[in-house]
């Protein structure tokens, strides 16, 4: 059996994996198999034209003064953060990307690697 973490978990291993008979709580998300597969769905049935369609939409909004100042606003803020993301999503890939960075550099030949969208 491995090691817990030096953080005091008795619940993972140093590679923070889950150990057998832990005691934390629960299966997780019982709905997170049909949300995925809705997701998943949703993405088959959208096309790259109506993605770039739904962005010059938003533009057009933003960018038309005959439209009310909060209608305006809302379509430059959804197309912002569509676009850049909103900031605490930015703020907290720069967290991860400066905490894997630190996990690298002290163990780089066993440190775990997360995910499978880039970072990481």
């Amino acid at each position: 059996m491995s090691e817990p973490l030096s953080n005091g978990s008795p619940n993972r291993d140093a590679g923070g994996r889950l150990l057998p008979g832990h005691r934390l709580p629960g299966p997780g998300n019982p709905n997170l198999a049909t949300l995925n597969r809705h997701r998943a769905a949703l993405l088959r049935s959208i096309k790259s034209a109506d993605l770039k369609y739904s962005l010059a939409v938003m533009v057009e909004l933003f960018r038309d003064k005959s439209v009310s100042p909060s209608v305006r606003l809302s379509a430059a803020v959804a197309f912002q953060c569509r676009v850049l993301g909103t900031p605490a999503q930015t703020d907290v890939l720069e967290r991860i990307e400066k905490l894997e960075a630190i996990i690298e550099s002290r163990a780089p030949n066993s440190a775990p690697r997360f995910g499978g969208n880039g970072h990481g």
